[in-house]
């Protein structure tokens, strides 16, 4: 039944297993604990181990493991007897399994063991004690050959990324899991997936839907189901057990689930519905028609209106334009001097009718419309030619016109609306062709009407019957709250998020069985306007209407369908139809994702969402017609409260004001209980500092008003929150408060997108920790279904760049799989027709018109889904993904043939808020900068190398082929123009070294170089950052692998400027868009771009994982299946943990520095494996559980390279030690 394996140094270690009667010990029970205290001096044994004996059921299996030992092996329920000395084991009765008999130990040499043997001794074991047996510590390097259960057990169950997700679209959904053991050496070898149609089949083993059988694979990650086809919105429970490296089976897992959605439009019963009266749209910026500029008045230029077919006209008028944008006010701005009009019934005017010249003189510029009567003629196209332009300012000449009227003999105007043909003209948001004949007769800046209050939707049913299940699939134009039978429906917030709602729209799925009652029932929804009818960032300027809402549209809608299964097997459909009732007179009068919300306690409509309400004031619901988007389940965790944060302090100020400190700069709301008297108006402005003055610091808010206001009905005492916003702040001033509140009246809530934390950190350094916990916050604020740029300005729009740098980071810290499949297709929407990627998305503002084509941002389309390819090992994200990767790659190329990025830079941001947008006394305001031209083609060759990657990946080797020749082209070229004999990159700057070592474009002849001129560059800067968003953690983690570990961390550890130790030192709790966005003694930054609450400086993050906890991926194995561990002592850093649950387990290292050296303990998830790198100056001897690594359990020594003893270690837990011989 076993054999005993003496070690090297003679000993042998042993683990007591007591199988027992289930009625004598109900449950796994510790007898007792004992501690051995002496330390012991031989070699390989550990002073102060625990020793704990534990006895368990004798139907005990995997279900009842007992408690596992850290360093040391997991038998399922076995545990280490440590620190034996060559015991003798005799068998006083007959072998295990052929009686009552038991195994005792004898001669146990320790005090603590000997204590053990005699506890032994004094249990009275009943004739029920099957077996005991004595099993060697594999961990310790003995093994006994005894029937075992499975060393691994299935866990975290997912389908398409989430767990239990309630509506997947996919016929074939992706399903995966981790395995977990404490064994050292545990994997997969093989797995069963069953798919059953309930939850009885699936816990019974049956699967009715699919029956993988045994598959022999040590995959787990998104396996394809495989069975029948699955009926559209239903429910399906699976389960998996694996069979171990040693091909013992687990026990099955826990049983999850998952339900299909929507496969067809015709799957909908349920219509787009908006209440009754339409919403007044607002009126767009107006300024009219106006040529490109010319050099000399003489230059002609021409505008021709087509009135679509012949015309009968008798009158033109000339409506001067008085542009509201234009430096100073001038009426008849850019007036033509002399012309003419002309009519004919071709195009081509071969053929026309005077109707009037005006070439005699000069025209006065007149301050109100020219009309220019005729005798009638009839004609298709009328043409006004000028002969001599108006000066615009010197040198600059041209024509403008606010409208362009032809009327017909009635004084009805014919040309309303026509087509619009001209020499040139400037195209905007207030000049273009067609706003010459759009019917506005005047400029005019914007004129927005505003938010609009809240539409509320409702409609009473019965049931008739007691009800099995029952699930609500709903959307809307707007963010929404369900409600039903007067509770809120789930924890989502400002659903169904931000998508380009031209495209698709997401379909919120609630299981709702718990709210549905028999007999009456209520479904509500309240909506706000949200991205699709408010506000959003820079549409002003760039939106195709010049207003800063209604961007996708002005009105609420909403989609909705009920379906409810009955115990008898009856269904019910409840959808969105003409019978429900609507109405926008509720208590939300106002709401704007970026100005606040307006809540008037005196338009309250109590139980409006649950039965026994009179609705018969409310109007009924109109099916919106004309609506193209799709509708498609949400694949992404909703945005949810993630944290409740207290206020720290409230101070009333001398203006009045109540100012409550958080002591956290978040984004969400504030959650506030207050007390006034009817009609009394509170108002609650958010910011992120304090001004000089101690007053709330708004001015970074720019045109974001971020203000709530709150107005008191008949009761005394409220609590708010609002529903249909948020805010970044830290700070709120409250105004209209005739009381002093306490600080437990106010909570702040954090809301973001709910993904999954999956990092820890801490080390020896404080500040470190704090700016990990920065870190943190931040990307929470900026993940709000979008990743944002900042959360507090009249910005929040999803910039690609940012993520770009920040990527890695962010996968760190949170599993954002399903929340990077949802943005994904956001880019591609927005991807421009040529092959241009965004700025940002979703990108509001005419994909194929402005804001696309930058280097660094455009290729994040690129960049980040390798980054979540690389993570998550899904090669799903490349199939959706590759040939609009490549497509954009595709367009660089055929703009610049030659290899260099010189052409179609379009907004060419460059490596954002470098060095030289710093403003402090003593700072160089040049030097940072990297050359665009090398910044661009930088990102050209590497966004070209990931392509070809991602083509080899999907096993598309021609394309493979063809991307990775034209990478090395573009690398050659690169090294040719902008890297000379010296290793200098052009431009001679940090970010220039860091970005081409990082992206491995400079030749091996000339790396020493670069990198010495990489440290130069630093000290230029007397050891401080130069470096923008891109470059600022590429050069930290280049330093660290380039021997300069120790300039890395005084880098991250400054606290003098710039630097982020400068910016915690100044009070910062979140991580800051600039690295000056406050100075002492100066101030604040440029308001117009000073975010205090912005990710891509926490991209070194992604430094403190890779080089101070020492966790990296590997290129050539995604999702983690074989990865680096390197921690990398220095800087004065003593000691540092760090873990990161990764798509198959958790990674874990931690290490500790000593005067006796360096102490290193490793955790390798079950069914992975490790490369160990651990640094040698710490010396020549290497320990692993204080023994030689090469007779360790799972250890593979890989030898000495570049100063580093390097192992190979299977999965487990493991302590090395490196010092001194």
């Amino acid at each position: 039944m076993f054999e005993k394996r003496r070690l090297d140094d003679d000993r042998l270690v042993a683990v007591a297993l007591l199988r027992m009667d289930r009625e004598a010990y109900p449950r796994t029970a510790v007898l007792r604990e004992l501690s051995h205290e002496k330390r012991v001096e031989r070699r390989g044994a550990r002073p102060g181990v625990d020793l704990r004996f534990y006895a368990a059921p004798s139907e005990a299996g995997q279900g009842d493991p007992l408690p596992p030992t850290d360093g040391l092996e997991d038998l399922g329920f076995w545990m280490p007897c440590i620190g034996m000395r060559r015991p003798a084991l005799h068998r006083n009765s007959p072998s295990p399994g052929r009686g009552a008999g038991v195994w005792h130990p004898f001669a146990v040499q320790t005090t603590a063991t000997r204590r053990a043997g005699r506890l032994l001794g004094r249990i009275e074991w009943s004739r029920s004690v099957a077996q005991m047996f004595f099993v060697s510590l594999l961990a310790l390097g003995t093994t006994i050959g005894v029937p075992m259960s499975s060393s691994i057990q299935v866990v975290n169950l997912r389908c398409e990324f989430l767990e239990n997700p309630l509506s997947v679209e996919d016929p074939s959904p992706r399903l995966s899991w981790n395995v977990e053991s404490s064994t050292r050496g545990a994997r997969q070898s093989a797995y069963r997936i069953i798919v059953s149609s309930s939850r009885e089949r699936a816990e019974s083993g049956a699967g009715d839907l699919w029956d993988s059988g045994k598959v022999s694979s040590d995959n787990t990650i998104s396996i394809r189901y495989a069975g029948n086809p699955l009926p559209r919105l239903s429910s399906a429970f699976w389960r998996v057990k694996a069979w171990d490296q040693k091909g013992q089976e687990s026990d099955w897992s826990s049983v999850a689930q998952f339900r299909t959605g929507f496969r067809h439009e015709s799957d909908w019963r349920g219509e787009w519905i908006r209440d009754e009266q339409i919403a007044p749209s607002g009126q767009p910026p107006h300024n009219g028609f106006h040529t490109e500029l010319a050099s000399s008045p003489g230059a002609e230029k021409w505008v021709t209106l087509d009135l679509g077919k012949p015309q009968r006209i008798s009158e033109i008028r000339l409506h001067p334009a008085r542009p509201f944008d234009w430096i100073r006010d001038e009426p008849g701005f850019l007036f033509p001097v002399r012309f003419v009009l002309e009519a004919a019934d071709a195009s081509d005017f071969s053929k026309r009718t005077l109707l009037h010249d005006a070439t005699a003189e000069d025209f006065e510029a007149p301050n109100s419309a020219r009309r220019f009567t005729f005798s009638p003629v009839t004609a298709r196209f009328v043409r006004l030619r000028v002969t001599k332009l108006r000066e615009r300012d010197p040198g600059n000449f041209g024509f403008a016109l606010a409208e362009m009227q032809a009327l017909d003999p009635e004084g009805a105007v014919v040309s309303k609306s026509c087509e619009v043909t001209a020499s040139d003209s400037i195209e905007s948001n207030s000049w273009s062709k067609q706003r010459l004949v759009d019917g506005d007769l005047t400029s005019h800046r914007a004129k927005d009407r505003g938010p609009l209050p809240a539409t509320y939707f409702r409609r009473g049913f019965e049931l008739n019957g007691k009800v099995k299940e029952a699930y609500l699939h709903s959307t809307a134009l707007g963010v929404y709250e369900p409600r039903l039978n007067g509770s809120r429906i789930g924890n989502s917030l400002l659903a169904p998020e931000w998508t380009d709602y031209s495209t698709r729209v997401q379909v919120q799925t609630w299981d709702v069985t718990p709210l549905v009652r028999e007999g009456n029932n209520v479904l509500g929804f309240e909506v706000g306007d949200g991205w699709y009818c408010g506000r959003i960032g820079m549409a002003q300027s760039l939106g195709t209407t010049g207003l800063p809402r209604e961007v996708y549209g002005r009105q609420h809608a909403v989609r909705a369908m009920l379906e409810v299964r009955f115990a008898d097997g009856r269904e019910a459909w409840i959808g969105t139809d003409g019978s429900w009732r609507t109405t926008t007179q509720g208590p939300i009068r106002a709401s704007d994702i970026l100005d606040g919300e307006v809540y008037d306690a005196n338009f309250e409509m109590p139980g409006w969402d649950a039965p026994g309400f009179d609705d018969r004031s409310w109007g009924s619901a109109h099916i919106a017609e004309r609506i193209s988007a799709n509708t498609v389940p949400q694949v992404n965790e909703p945005i949810s409260v993630v944290e409740r944060i207290p206020a720290v302090s409230v101070q009333r100020l001398d203006d009045g004001a109540v100012l409550v400190d958080f002591g956290q700069n978040i984004a969400g709301v504030l959650e506030a209980r207050l007390r006034g008297s009817k009609g009394v108006r509170v108002t609650i402005r958010h910011g992120e500092a304090i001004a000089d003055d101690g007053s709330l610091y708004t001015a970074n808010l720019r045109g974001a008003a971020q203000m709530d206001t709150v107005i008191f009905g008949d009761s005394k005492e409220l609590t708010f929150r609002p529903k249909f916003t948020y805010h970044g702040f830290r700070y709120a001033s409250i105004e209209g408060l005739d009381y002093t509140p306490s600080a437990s009246d106010f909570v702040a809530l954090v809301q973001a997108s709910s993904s999954p934390e999956t990092a820890d950190f801490e080390c020896s350094n404080p500040l470190l920790n704090k700016l990990w916990d920065n870190i943190l916050r931040t990307q929470r604020a900026n993940l709000q279904s979008v990743p944002t740029d900042c959360p507090q300005r009249d910005e929040r729009l999803g910039w690609m760049g940012d993520i770009l740098a920040y990527g890695q980071t962010a996968v760190f810290r949170m599993d954002l799989a399903a929340f990077f499949d949802k943005w994904f297709q956001d880019v591609r929407d927005a991807q421009a027709d040529d092959g241009r990627y965004p700025d940002f998305a979703p990108h509001p503002f005419g994909k194929n018109r402005s804001f696309t084509g930058a280097p660094a941002w455009g290729d994040a389309g690129v960049f980040v889904p390798w980054i979540a390819y690389q993570n998550y090992g899904d090669v799903g994200f490349l199939a959706d993904h590759f040939e609009s990767a490549r497509r954009w790659v595709d367009w660089i190329r055929s703009k610049n043939s030659d290899f260099v990025w010189r052409n179609g830079r379009h907004n060419d941001y460059n490596d954002w808020l470098n060095g030289d947008t710093l403003i402090a006394p003593g700072w160089p305001r040049t030097g940072a900068t990297i050359p665009n031209e090398v910044f661009a083609t930088a990102f050209f060759a590497e966004s070209c190398r990931l392509v070809a990657e991602m083509a080899r990946a999907l096993g598309r080797e021609k394309e493979a082929s063809d991307y990775a020749g034209l990478y090395q082209q573009i690398r050659s070229k690169f090294a040719q123009e902008f890297i000379n004999e010296d290793g200098v990159v052009k431009g001679d700057t940090q970010a220039g070294y860091a970005i081409a070592l990082d992206f491995d474009l400079v030749p091996p002849e000339l790396r020493d170089k670069a990198v010495e001129n990489l440290r130069r560059s630093v000290a230029a800067y007397g050891d401080h950052l130069s470096t923008g968003f891109h470059s600022t953690h590429r050069m930290m983690i280049q330093l660290s692998k380039l021997g300069m570990h120790e300039l890395a961390c005084k880098l991250a550890t400054q606290t003098t400027f710039p630097g982020w130790g400068y910016s915690l030192e100044n009070g910062a709790t979140s991580i800051w868009e600039r690295w000056d966005g406050y100075v002492k003694g100066r101030g604040f930054q440029d308001p117009g771009m000073n975010s205090l609450n912005h990710w891509a400086f926490g991209a070194i993050g992604e430094w403190m994982m890779r080089c101070l906890v020492g966790i990296n991926p590997v290129d050539d194995s995604p999702g983690w299946k074989r990865f680096v561990i390197r921690p990398m002592p220095g800087g004065g850093i003593s000691s540092c943990r760090g873990s990161y649950q990764s798509v198959r387990g958790k990674i874990e290292c931690s290490w500790v520095v000593s005067p006796e050296g360096l102490a290193v303990s490793v955790t390798v998830p079950a069914n992975t494996t490790a490369e160990l790198a651990l640094p040698a100056t710490f010396g020549d001897v290497v320990l692993e559980s204080g023994r030689d690594p090469a007779s360790a359990l799972g250890v593979k020594p890989l030898g000495k390279r570049a100063d580093e003893h390097r192992f190979e270690l299977e999965s487990g837990t493991y302590s090395f030690t490196v010092r001194e011989r």
